[in-house]
């Protein structure tokens, strides 16, 4: 075997031009954490639509009504302004499940879109993840 640019190579190596992606939502909070959900199809990653984000709200809610259930009625709900998260689909879904205990863009207790406060996995969850896997 020729070590010289002129022959061809017996191997190529490939590699992808990006590595692998996930979704996943999560809820935090001084209880415990919820989640993760992958927001997948098939096992393959996808947009987040507002559909889809309606229904991680559920799967996020029976959860939550299994290990609290006593608590349901206290729980706030507090999310960030991601347009799939304010389309009109997800704040009624919200509106009817956590009747005025909601903390968002477009609701009655609009929270600053960059605060700290709102965004604890961003601070805590994510990294800890990503250091996991």
């Amino acid at each position: 075997m020729s070590s010289g640019g002129s022959s061809k190579p017996n191997e190529v190596a490939t590699k992808p031009l990006q590595s692998p992606k996930c979704r996943v939502w999560a809820a935090i909070s001084a209880r415990g954490i919820i989640g993760p959900i992958f927001i997948e199809e098939s096992g393959v990653t996808v947009t987040v639509t507002k559909e889809r984000y309606v229904e991680v709200l559920k799967t996020f809610k029976n959860e939550l009504q299994t290990i609290y259930p006593s608590l349901m009625s206290k729980f706030c709900f507090q999310q960030d302004g991601a347009s799939s998260h304010t389309s009109n689909l997800s704040r009624d879904w919200l509106k009817e499940n956590f009747r005025g205990r909601v903390i968002s863009l477009k609701t009655d207790f609009e929270w600053a879109p960059h605060s700290p406060d709102l965004s604890l996995p961003d601070f805590f969850l994510w990294g800890y993840l990503k250091d996991r896997v």
